[in-house]
């Protein structure tokens, strides 16, 4: 089995530039934690999404706003 080598241990010219995408560890740490935090947008749908029309789009307009912004933190070409 390949064992993947860390970042540290690729050739540079073999890896993305992450700056391009977050200025520094510590932004990227910033908006991990924001999405941490808006997990609660999404939270507060738990167990009413069955009440009504209107709160079951409410809930997945918040899962795809949640998910969206996931996709940009994980996404190196962002």
């Amino acid at each position: 089995m390949t064992k993947v080598p860390a970042r540290n241990e690729v050739d540079p010219k073999y890896t993305w530039n992450a700056e391009s995408v977050y200025a520094s560890p510590e932004a990227w740490s910033a908006e991990a934690e924001q999405i941490i935090a808006d997990i609660a947008t999404v939270k507060v749908f738990q167990g009413k999404l069955g009440e009504s029309a209107a709160s079951l789009a409410d809930g997945l307009e918040a899962v795809e706003n949640l998910l969206a912004y996931i996709c940009t933190l994980a996404s190196p070409t962002a």
